[in-house]
């Protein structure tokens, strides 16, 4: 009797499950654009999905962060300490709210949150369920400390308590890969066991680009403390992912390795008219460009030009402005609306004007004169200090 009577319950929750109504009102990987909600110092965006219209709304409440647009992040939209996030509508009762969380930085933003009244969460892994068993037409989820990432948001009209299948393969059906180029011929979400090395051109936070023994670069995307020149050694798991169908990316299986050596990364020279889209991810030197105005000193597009080239430049890492002129430009090669985007990484007019994104600040320490020789004890004099991606230039006296 007892055994029939949990066959009940069994058919009971598969009717439940079969008859419940589930929307998607939010996924990174199809993306458009949010429009400014003056009302919370944040974005909010309507979704309307078989009838039934949601407003999705971002409120700065009180983080001293400024909050960014979801409809144009690359990975996830970001709720910041002491801000929020609403979902709301007044024709759809939603029991549960699923968010799929960012869990590519080793799980640093796959965190619980405060959701409002009548709401519980659970968290499993990347997966962040919500329930209300009465039903509600607004749910609120507030961060409490550092980060929540949002990668996808469905709603139910009834108590989903199954998770989401899981997007990334697991581990064990992992390929291995021996190079760059045959890890970006597998299908994006192809588990890969990266078994070759790579010298790191470029880190900005949680991107790390870099390049393996063939020359042929890739982004990695997770947690990490490299440098350039770092070699990030073979015998990690990853997903191989083509974000946005455009970029080729690893995203690490849990922590990513520490560096076992130094390279020596230098930029290859490449001329402005031979930049295409087939150069996404290469960190790169394009000399003699010419600014006919100052450069921005934020986050903003302009351009240059080498001879008849005219060149899409981004000042994406927020480097400080510099004045007309022309200059040799250290460029990371993007893709945007199908046209090379080139985001800078220094300016270098022959030692009289140099700006880098700032680097680590217990980074090797590594002098040059005023030539670009480097130096290994400086006397005194004027040389040019790089630490990191960083480079000033100093007066040593001694």
């Amino acid at each position: 009797m007892k055994k029939f009577l949990l066959s009940l319950a069994a058919i009971s929750f598969a009717a439940s499950s079969v008859f419940a109504t589930e929307y998607t009102l939010y996924d990174v990987s199809a993306n458009s654009a949010w429009e400014t909600n003056a009302a919370t110092s944040g974005f909010k965006k309507s979704v309307t999905v078989d009838g039934k219209s949601f407003t999705l709304i971002t409120d700065k409440a009180n983080t001293t962060s400024t909050l960014r647009n979801p409809g144009t992040e690359q990975y996830s939209m970001r709720v910041y300490k002491s801000s929020a996030f609403t979902i709301e509508s007044a024709d759809f009762a939603m029991k549960s709210v699923i968010l799929t969380l960012d869990d590519t930085s080793n799980g640093q933003y796959s965190v619980e949150g405060t959701p409002s009244t009548g709401w519980t969460g659970t968290l499993s892994g990347a997966t962040y369920t919500l329930l209300n068993s009465n039903g509600s037409n607004s749910f609120e989820l507030a961060a409490n400390a550092g980060q929540i990432r949002i990668k996808k948001i469905v709603v139910s009209d009834q108590e989903v308590t199954s998770t989401p299948e899981n997007p990334d393969p697991a581990p064990s059906d992992a390929v291995v890969v021996k190079s760059v180029k045959e890890a970006i011929a597998q299908a994006s979400k192809t588990a890969v066991k990266v078994d070759f090395d790579m010298t790191v051109a470029f880190v900005n936070f949680s991107n790390v680009f870099a390049v393996d023994a063939a020359g042929d670069f890739i982004q990695v995307y997770g947690k990490n403390s490299y440098k350039v020149n770092d070699i990030i050694p073979a015998g990690w798991e990853a997903t191989y992912e083509l974000f946005s169908n455009v970029t080729p990316e690893l995203m690490p299986k849990g922590t990513l390795p520490e560096a076992t050596a130094q390279g020596a990364f230098t930029p290859k020279e490449v001329a402005a008219a031979d930049i295409t889209t087939a150069l996404v991810n290469n960190v790169i030197l394009v000399k003699n460009v010419v600014l006919e105005s100052d450069s921005p000193a934020t986050k903003d597009n302009f351009t240059g030009k080498v001879g008849e080239t005219t060149l899409s430049l981004r000042n994406n890492y927020t480097l400080a402005s510099v004045p007309a002129g022309t200059y040799d430009m250290t460029l990371l090669v993007t893709i945007f609306k199908d046209a090379p985007s080139l985001y800078v990484i220094s300016y270098n007019n022959d030692g009289s004007g140099v700006a880098e994104v700032e680097a680590a600040e217990n980074a090797e320490v590594v002098y040059y004169n005023l030539q670009g020789v480097k130096v290994a004890e400086p006397e005194n004099g004027l040389y040019i200090k790089v630490q990191g991606n960083k480079a000033t230039k100093v007066l040593i006296r001694k």
